[in-house]
């Protein structure tokens, strides 16, 4: 039997381990093996006794409960505890936010991807796929049968259209103004979606079963919701029996699957074994609590050794997703911490390095992070009134626990490290920043700093007082998420200027199948009009093209910072793609983009901007972003441009492929918003140069000089003011 050269560059490049236990969980599945062993039933005929140790009797019904309260574990606050006063004091104005998203809950509207808000009715249809896009049209999905008989491409739209609101990010808000206002509406409106839900979705039963890690956020917010409403649901304890069915029967469908997890080695694999680890410590009373307890706990420490790379970086190359995978690993190293059975010391110094790395790649003056690699719009924890796209509330509790003191100043970001177990008396006695109009954002400068490489995560991070930027260049030890190579964020202002257009969809019509994962939409090098990698379906890249960081300097004051990278991409055409990053000042960046080999070619570079007005004059353009002028000065031989919106172009005589996909900005999932692409391009024989000349505010181009020589031969020189700096 022969086999394809595509699939031995999948077997080169994914490893053999992975592809085995893809095809044991194949095997599974066709066998008829997943359905004998999560068999679909009602409810009604779960009896939580089958889930139980023998010591533990159900009758009478509060036997269990006593014996319950002598469970010596604790959660990250005390069930019983009156949480109000705290709470309101953390919040401060906060308070009239988070009540207004509880009643949003309660009038049936729901956020999606915590992004656009829906009105789906009180209780929701969970059998619906909805499509954003269109209307807020929708579909009917029939939940009739097994899990494992469906598959997520068979759907008429994106599956994780019809699983949002079954992740019970509901809960959450629910559940936090349940406790600020003690008023049981909320408890009662918990009540009833949960019931609804549980109606409509029998164990094992419909497409919202498939997904063990979809099972495991899921059953995170039950473990939230049993803390957190434990006031009210001791009052009936039939619905204390209820739900912790409706747990046991949850962690009882992950590990059945933790193959098809463990070959995808991503955040799936942490969800789900946080989850188990989670049900394990707090529930020993269930007969598979040990089990789940023990499996949960390694997979969660496996997971941190391999998943989280030497400097921090993380292994799926995306900012949310990065997020993700550190807020449920903190859940469970806190959760362990609490209960007296901490993780090793190693697994904090990774979890320490990964927070730092992410706090790096968060704006501090708006909270917002790059949004590079997938953006699938998840947020594990919505514990605060931040804005989903705010970082700080992870980061402030991830600082507390790993370090024992806080990353900002006082504000919402403080309320989701309250409710992890950071004590109320961390968060006394520090002034809180801005006001109740601005989201209390901390006003400061940057820190500047010499540029901080990052090597195993592939990104570099150069910083004034008033401005920063992030430069992506990956050796990949791990699958690509996005094809994104020498790609440049640029922030100003809490603005983020220059920015990565993020996902869209992962399914959806043409060319909307994670199309914006590709380098034609990133701002980076395209070289005649060719990818750099090879795409194999919505997920996959082959070839990987790997690149490496070629030098770093900085001038002894700090006012002049230069970082050079290339990336072999393009070598099978007999050329490589180099970017050399200069900062000139607080407010000057220079990119000088280089195409060095043999060969007539064409180089392109793009550069996204945020919807606004903007004006080309000869090879200048000047752009208004809510923090001020921005000036680009653009040169090359033979220059040509165009400029681009939401997919049309508007200016300019260059053109490119897929030009339908640029001119987008997705800032959560499945929603898109019209950006500005400016498309520059240069044709001839390499070696070819290009130079964008980025000038913010008031900072005065013609302070600022570059003196190259022939591309890849020989020094060139920047000179800024009295400054000289040699690369």
């Amino acid at each position: 039997m022969r086999i394809s050269k595509p699939s031995l560059q999948v077997l080169r490049e994914i490893g053999l381990g992975p592809l085995a236990l893809l095809g044991l969980y194949r095997i599974k599945q066709k066998s008829g093996w997943l359905k004998l062993r999560s068999p679909v039933s009602d409810w009604a005929s779960r009896d939580l006794r089958k889930h139980l140790l023998p010591q533990f009797a159900l009758h009478p019904e509060n036997t269990y409960l006593h014996a319950r309260e002598r469970i010596n574990t604790q959660f990250f606050f005390d069930p019983d505890a009156d949480l109000s006063k705290d709470l309101a004091a953390i919040l401060g104005n906060e308070k009239n936010e988070l009540n207004r998203q509880a009643k949003e809950i309660l009038s049936g509207k729901f956020r999606f991807f915590n992004f656009s808000l829906v009105d789906l009715g009180y209780p929701p249809a969970w059998d619906t796929l909805r499509n954003l896009d269109d209307h807020h049209s929708s579909l009917k999905i029939k939940f009739d049968r097994h899990w494992s008989a469906y598959s997520t491409s068979d759907f008429p739209g994106d599956i994780k259209l019809l699983w949002e609101i079954s992740r019970f990010g509901w809960v959450y808000i629910l559940a936090r103004a349940y406790r600020l206002n003690k008023q049981d509406e909320y408890f009662e409106g918990f009540w009833k979606l949960l019931i609804s839900w549980r109606s409509a979705n029998r164990p094992n039963e419909g497409p919202n079963w498939i997904s063990a890690q979809e099972v495991a956020i899921r059953l995170l917010a039950l473990i939230f919701a049993w803390n957190a409403f434990y006031p009210e649901l001791r009052k009936v304890p039939e619905r204390l029996l209820l739900l912790a069915d409706m747990i046991a029967n949850h962690a009882q469908r992950i590990p059945h699957t933790l193959e098809y997890s463990r070959a995808q080695g991503n955040n799936h694999l942490i969800t789900e074994a946080v989850g188990l680890y989670s049900v394990g410590l707090l529930f020993p009373e269930f007969r598979r609590a040990a089990q789940w307890k023990k499996q949960g706990r390694h997979w969660v420490e496996r997971a941190i050794d391999v998943q989280i790379f030497a400097d921090g970086g993380y292994v799926q190359h995306s900012a949310n997703y990065h997020r993700h995978a550190l807020y449920a690993l903190l859940w469970a190293f806190q959760l362990a911490k609490l209960n007296l059975e901490p993780f090793s010391t190693r697994c904090a110094d990774l979890l320490r390095k990964s927070s730092e790395l992410l706090r790096q790649m968060t704006d501090p003056l708006s909270g917002s992070a790059s949004n590079y690699g997938h953006n699938d719009g998840s947020h594990l924890f919505p514990l605060s009134t931040a804005h989903h796209r705010d970082f700080r509330p992870l980061l402030q509790f991830a600082h507390y626990v790993l370090r024992g003191r806080s990353a900002y100043t006082a504000g919402a970001w403080d309320e989701a490290g309250f409710w992890l177990g950071v004590p109320a008396s961390e968060f006394s006695d520090r002034e809180h920043a801005g006001s109740e109009n601005d989201n209390r954002q901390p006003k400061k400068q940057l820190q500047a700093q010499h540029p901080r490489i990052y090597p195993h995560a592939g990104l570099v991070f150069m910083k004034s007082t008033t401005s920063w930027a992030m430069l992506r260049c990956a050796h990949f030890s791990s699958r690509p998420g996005h094809s994104d190579q020498l790609h440049l964020d640029l922030w100003w202002g809490g603005e983020n200027i220059i920015l990565d257009a993020g996902t869209y969809l992962y399914n959806g019509p043409m060319p909307w199948q994670n199309g914006l994962a590709a380098a034609n939409v990133h701002n980076g090098m395209l070289v005649d009009e060719l990818e750099p990698m090879q795409r194999r379906g919505r997920f996959l890249w082959l070839h990987w093209a790997q690149g490496r960081f070629l030098e770093s300097k900085s001038t002894p004051s700090g006012q002049m910072q230069v970082v050079v990278a290339e990336h072999d991409g393009y070598a099978k055409i007999g050329v490589l793609a180099k970017r050399t990053l200069i900062r000139a000042g607080n407010n000057l960046w220079t990119v000088v983009d280089e195409l060095t080999g043999i060969g007539e070619h064409s180089l392109r570079v793009g550069w996204l901007l945020r919807d606004g007005k903007w004006e080309i004059e000869g090879t200048i353009l000047h752009y208004e972003s809510t923090a001020g002028n921005v000036r680009l000065d653009f040169s090359g031989p033979d220059i040509t441009y165009a400029m681009f919106r939401a997919g049309q172009r508007l200016a300019g005589e260059l053109r490119v492929k897929s030009e339908g996909l640029l001119g987008w900005f997705s800032p959560s999932y499945s929603v898109k918003q019209p950006a500005l692409f400016l498309a520059i391009a240069i044709n001839g024989k390499a070696p070819l140069r290009m130079i964008s000349k980025w000038s913010l505010g008031s900072a005065d181009p013609s302070n600022f000089e570059i003196r190259l020589d022939t591309p890849s031969n020989g020094k060139s020189q920047a000179i800024y003011r009295e400054e000289h700096l040699d690369f």
